[in-house]
């Protein structure tokens, strides 16, 4: 025992023993605990102290280079670029980095403590995936290994978009609050699923009222289904049944229930029920036009108006909870004021010039008159136009040179009243001086322009001071007790606003990143055809997209091929724009292969000859009977193979050279898988490479055109589904809604702060109000500055009389 304080002398914890053989004194065991911490006055605080942040900080570069390097990746970059090269040894270091990180950990701390904390489970696994990934790359190169085999070996792949999450774990703020909305799941799970179960049942009665009746033909013109069978007049095949959004069966109903929740694109799903007539006829006009809209609007007020606004509630209330419980803050009686609230009080001019002017910029009516001026300078700049008359132009010159020149006194004669070292004491006032500023700058520049030879190049430049007059309008708020109360709520919350924004800026790339390793192989529209200026030279650039059917292409302003249109995708996501419409397209799946009545007469009238007269066993050498493709699917690609060597052989103006095309598009319905595209490409029948001479220009194996898939091993419409649910789930009900929700918090919080102080118990008291103390503490520095510049000023006195009565 301590004999000084009479307390047990600290013992200190000895750490396990790591790898089984390592105890804490071992040298490389020591090196590896200097390598991992984090605490820079540890080890005395010298360099061996410091390594450890130091290391830290170059890890938290490694995780922000190999951001950049995931945004900057597309499916389309070519294999032999220089892009490529430059990525693959970015990952190489980056991997290294990373293993060594991990690797100092886990010596550092031991298995047992180390696999005890979530965050290093998360590093754990992304480190892991990204070194099988690397090693297996670099180990299968050049060798001689099946397609399908290597397919498997890519899933790995996909993983590389959790990196960004090991950006939490070293963002203190952004951690604390996953820490706090994942303690708020469990709370709000119940409620979860009352809101499934709600959606279920809706989802039941929905399949008894409208299961199979949403049916109808590809062409519009046929009403039934037997006449729906054969070709239309463009020779593509027809085709029978139901909309994206149906009730066939539960699962769809389910979905249909969750994106009518959201109040994406409702009318139009109304009216799809609306016009619905039966399992064998096509829509007609308003066949329900009296039971669907009802049970569609108490549908769209029982989910959208209550069930999700109740789970959005709850889920803004439980994690108001947990961040009580988190912020230990709010229950420390003994932090001390904010010294906001302890301001200095300045002595007023009591005589002369500076007392009169003192007198009038005080006054509530000053104040008035300058919020007329502010809102007439606001009418003012509203009357601007592109293109402007004469008249505009000269009201403008003048109007400016006007309120230029009131704001400018009114800033001057307040300087003056007031001094300026309590001027700048307020923000607004900072505010204030800022515009006023800029705005004589704009009007020196303007004037100076008309009288001094100045380069244009320079003069636009200059004259972007003429862009903040418009942050005069601003000025509205100093007036407006209320829009001062919103500012100051906004600048209140900016901290959880911020963190919150990170983690919805991470989630939206670590979605977009994976969306484009799971889905931007697929066509755009426009992809179907190579650019005219690229025509001659790769005729076969378009003719992957141009043997996908319409429907699988993705439109030109919402697809996932590259990272940054794909945040802009997932933003239109986010704000409900027609989401269900994206999802169903990237929900595309290869259709079975068969050999239907379709197919066969599309190659009967191509080439004259039956399907019978084909032998795939022996076509290209055997290299198709080779791929393990069976039955139907082998005779199928058999066409497919045919039909692109012909069109490749003729022109790509000639007519025969579509009728090929469509023949291939036949014989692979809907979209072509990832084993199919890459053996096209392999044989030169598809050309996906980057042509010219850019840094992402080279060959290119071609992708598959299917929907959201795992590398090609599988297709399901799950996988979409899942995507897309999670993600507007989190993004759209949970932290946008956070984002509202801690602004309105903040809002009313403004709103009451006067009335809260009055009842608030300063630091440490049990009658005495934070109110009451903060006006004993202006008081009490008020009159001890007066006091002392009284004692100055006598000191003076004395200093002059002494001097002249020596």
């Amino acid at each position: 025992q301590d004999e000084m304080t009479n307390k047990p002398e600290a013992v200190i914890e000895r750490l396990p023993v790591s790898c089984f053989c390592l105890q804490q004194e071992n040298a490389f065991r020591r090196a590896c605990l200097v390598l991992s911490n984090e605490d820079s006055t540890k080890y005395g605080g010298g360099c061996k102290g410091k390594l450890g942040p130091y290391f830290g900080h170059f890890i938290l570069v490694c995780i922000l280079m190999s951001t950049v390097c995931l945004a900057i990746y597309t499916p389309y970059t070519g294999e032999d670029s220089k892009m490529t090269g430059m990525l693959d040894l970015i990952d190489i270091i980056l991997n290294t980095a990373f293993t060594i990180e991990l690797f100092a950990k886990l010596v550092a701390q031991s298995w047992k403590p180390f696999i005890k904390q979530g965050w290093n489970k998360l590093d754990l696994f992304i480190v892991s995936t990204s070194d099988v990934d690397m090693i297996l790359t670099y180990a299968l190169a050049g060798s001689d290994v099946p397609l399908s085999s290597l397919r498997i070996f890519r899933v790995f792949r996909i993983f590389r978009a959790l990196r960004p999450l090991r950006i939490i774990a070293r963002a203190r703020g952004v951690r604390l609050l996953v820490g706090t909305l994942l303690s708020a799941v469990k709370p709000v799970s119940v409620t979860l699923a009352i809101a499934v179960g709600i959606l279920f049942v809706l989802g039941i009665f929905f399949v008894q009222f409208l299961g199979g009746r949403m049916k109808g033909c590809s062409d519009p013109n046929l009403f039934t289904k037997p006449e729906c069978v054969g070709l239309d007049g463009d020779g593509n095949p027809l085709s029978w049944g139901a909309p994206d959004v149906q009730f066939d069966n539960i699962w769809n109903a389910w979905i249909a229930m969750f994106i009518l929740s959201s109040q994406d694109d409702w009318p139009s799903h109304m009216w799809a029920a609306v016009d619905g007539t039966g399992p064998l006829t096509g829509a007609k006009q308003g066949a329900n036009s009296i039971l669907a809209p009802i049970f569609f609007i108490l549908a769209l007020m029982g989910t959208s108006a209550i069930v999700i606004n109740m789970f959005v509630g709850v889920f803004v209330d439980c994690y108001y909870g947990a961040m009580a419980d988190v912020d230990a803050d709010k229950s420390d009686t003994t932090k001390p004021l904010s010294s906001n609230i302890l301001r200095s009080i300045f002595e007023d001019p009591v005589e002369g010039p500076r007392a009169a002017i003192f007198g009038v910029v005080t006054e509530t009516n000053f104040d008035i008159l300058i919020a007329f001026f502010i809102v007439t300078n606001v009418l003012a700049m509203a009357t601007e136009s592109f293109q402007p008359s004469d008249g505009q132009l000269v009201f403008d010159a003048w109007a400016n040179f006007f309120f230029t020149f009131i704001f400018g006194f009114e800033c001057a004669f307040k300087m003056y009243a007031l001094t300026p070292g309590r001027y700048f004491v307020s923000a607004w006032n900072k505010f204030d001086f800022f515009i006023v500023s800029v705005s004589f700058i704009g009007v020196v520049i303007d004037n100076a322009a008309g009288a001094i030879d100045i380069d244009p190049s320079i003069l636009r430049i200059l004259r972007i001071f003429r862009i903040f007059r418009i942050l005069r309008a601003f000025r509205i708020f100093k007036s407006l007790k209320d829009l001062q109360n919103i500012v100051m709520a906004l600048g209140a919350s900016a901290s959880q606003v911020l963190n919150l924004g990170m983690l919805l800026m991470l989630l939206f790339f670590i979605f977009g990143v994976l969306a484009v390793n799971i889905g931007g192989g697929m066509c755009v529209e426009g992809d179907d055809s190579p650019p005219a200026d690229l025509l001659e030279k790769h005729p076969l650039m378009g003719v992957r997209c141009a043997i996908t059917s319409e429907s699988g292409r993705l439109e030109r302003h919402g697809h996932f091929q590259g990272v940054g249109v794909a945040l802009l995708t997932l933003w239109r996501i986010a704000t409900s724009d027609a989401w269900g419409d994206i999802m169903n397209a990237v929900s595309l799946v290869p259709s079975q292969r068969a050999l239907s009545f379709e197919l066969q007469e599309s190659y009967i009238t191509a080439t004259g000859l039956t399907v019978a007269s084909l032998s795939p066993d022996t076509m290209l050498d055997g290299r198709i009977a080779g791929q393990g493709w069976k039955d139907d699917h082998l005779t199928s690609m058999a066409i497919a193979v045919k039909a692109l060597q012909e069109f490749n052989a003729t022109t790509v103006t000639d007519d025969n050279g579509e009728l090929w095309l469509q023949l291939a598009s036949i014989a692979l319905p809907d979209c072509l898988a990832e084993d199919e595209a890459n053996f096209l490409s392999n044989e030169g029948l598809l050309d996906c490479s980057n042509p010219g001479q850019g840094f992402s220009a080279g060959t290119k194996m071609c992708p598959g055109t299917c929907g959201f898939n795992l590398a090609g091993l599988f297709y399901s419409q799950m996988v979409a589904k899942i995507y897309f649910l999670l993600f507007v789930c989190i993004s759209q009900f949970v932290l946008l809604q956070l984002v509202i929700a801690v602004l309105m918090d903040q809002l009313s919080n403004a709103g009451n702060a006067d009335v809260a102080k009055q009842v608030t118990k300063a630091p440490g008291c049990e009658v005495l109000t934070e109110a009451v103390l903060t006006r004993v503490y202006r008081r009490f520095h008020f009159n001890a500055r007066r006091k002392l510049l009284l004692q100055k000023r006598i000191a003076i006195q004395a200093d002059r009389a002494a001097k002249k009565n020596p």
